[in-house]
C-alpha cells in the first residue's frame, strides 16, 4: 500500500460525507436526535406497510414484505459479526486494520440501516397492487432509498460500501422473500420436496385456485 496503513485509512475515511460538514456541535446533535429513533421508525413504517396490505386482502404480499424487512435486518448484523472489519466489495479494505487498532471484534459492513431502509422501500412496492399504485409505490421506494442513504453518510455512521452491501443484502432478501410466498415457488418445492418431481399443470393451478384467485404480485 503506497500510503500506508495510516494514510490508507485517513483516505478511506475521507469518503464519508459528513466530512463536508464543518460544524461538527451540529452534525452530533443531530446525530443523537436521530440515532435512537432511526430503527424503530423504520419499524414502524415496515408494520404499516404490512399491515396495510393485510387490510387491503394481499396476505402473501404482506408476508413477504413482512419477511423482507426481517430478514434484512438480521441478516446485516449476522454479517456485521461474521465478517469482522472485512469489507468483500473491497472498497474500504483499510477498515480492516482501523478496526484491528481500535480493538473491534465486528465491523461495519453492510450497514443495518441501509438494508432495513430499503427492505422497507422494496416491501412497499411488494405490498402495493398492480398498476398506477406499483407505479408510484416504485417511486416512493427510489425516494426512502435515496434519504436513508444520504442521510446515513450525512450522519456519517458508515462507509459509502457499507450502503450499497446494505442495499444489496435488502434486494436479496426481498427477492427470497417474494419467491418464498409465491404459490408457484412453494408447489414446486413440495412437489420436489415429496415426489422429486414437478408439479403437473393441473396440480400447480389446483394449488394456485386454493391459494386464491388473485396471483401474488396482481
Amino acid at each position: 500500500m503506497a500510503l500506508g496503513v495510516g494514510g490508507a485509512v485517513a483516505a478511506d475515511t475521507d469518503l464519508r460525507f459528513h466530512r463536508l460538514v464543518e460544524d461538527w456541535m451540529l452534525r452530533d446533535r443531530v446525530d443523537a436526535a436521530i440515532a435512537p429513533v432511526a430503527m424503530p421508525v423504520l419499524a414502524i413504517m415496515g408494520g404499516a406497510v404490512v399491515i396495510g396490505a393485510i387490510l387491503a386482502g394481499r396476505r402473501r404480499a404482506a408476508a413477504a414484505a413482512a419477511g423482507a424487512i426481517a430478514a434484512a435486518g438480521l441478516a446485516s448484523q449476522a454479517l456485521k459479526w461474521a465478517l469482522g472489519g472485512l469489507d468483500p466489495l473491497g472498497g474500504d479494505a483499510a477498515r480492516a486494520a482501523e478496526a484491528t487498532l481500535r480493538g473491534e471484534t465486528s465491523g461495519t459492513f453492510p450497514s443495518g440501516h441501509a438494508a432495513v431502509g430499503t427492505a422497507l422501500a422494496l416491501a412497499l412496492v411488494i405490498a402495493a397492487p398492480a398498476g398506477r399504485g406499483r407505479l408510484l409505490a416504485g417511486a416512493a421506494a427510489v425516494a426512502i432509498a435515496t434519504a436513508a442513504a444520504v442521510a446515513i453518510l450525512g450522519m456519517g455512521w458508515h462507509y459509502p460500501s457499507d450502503i450499497l452491501g446494505g442495499m444489496l443484502l435488502a434486494l436479496a432478501c426481498a427477492a427470497g422473500a417474494v419467491a418464498v410466498a409465491d404459490p408457484a415457488t412453494l408447489i414446486r418445492r413440495v412437489s420436489f420436496d415429496l415426489t422429486g418431481l414437478p408439479p403437473t399443470p393441473e396440480e400447480a393451478d389446483a394449488f394456485r385456485r386454493n391459494c386464491g384467485q388473485e396471483a401474488y404480485l396482481a
